[in-house]
Order: C-alpha cells, then structure tokens, then sequence
C-alpha cells in the first residue's frame, strides 16, 4: 500500500514550501466566499471559523473592520476581512 504524503498544507502546497507562497487579498476573498456560499458578508461568528479563532479573539481581531447593522447582528465585507487578514498574515488557505 503506497502512503500518503502528509507533509502537505491545506492547500497542497508543501509544508517546506509554504512560506515561499504569497497568497494575495484577492485569493483569500475567492476562498472565503467559496467557502459560504458566495456570500459577500460574514457574521462574527463565520470570521471566528475562517480564522479558527475563539470569540474573544475575534472580537479583537474585528475591532477595526468596518461592520454593517443589519438589526442585533453585525455583518463585514469580506474584502475587508481578507485586507485585515492579509495586513497581519494570518491565513492559512482553507480546504
């Protein structure tokens, strides 16, 4: 039996290679939205799982991004998200 490659991130890039590839804000908006749906808008709790952040953290990590009301819940642009995401790369493609 052949045994897989584990030595693999997320996106199949190898993990001795990963830091050579700069993703670009426009990567992450295509990966965020591919991964709900298309949906231009996220709630607090959506960024907490792109992020695999804690509510907490989060929190912080929101502070700054613009938010639009829509009622109790607050919503954020993804492109704003990815921006904030890629001004303190913090992200590891997901899937």
């Amino acid at each position: 039996m052949k045994q897989q490659n584990t030595n693999r991130t997320n996106n199949g890039i190898s993990a001795a290679n990963a830091n050579k590839h700069t993703v670009t804000v426009q990567e992450i908006v295509k990966d965020i939205k591919d991964t709900f749906g298309g949906s231009s808008f996220l709630n607090a709790t959506q960024v907490g799982l792109v992020l695999n952040m804690a509510k907490d953290k989060r929190g912080k990590f929101l502070a700054d991004v613009p938010c639009y009301k829509t009622g109790k819940e607050k919503k954020y642009h993804v492109l704003d998200i990815a921006r904030k995401m890629d001004s303190i790369k913090t992200y590891i493609p997901y899937g």
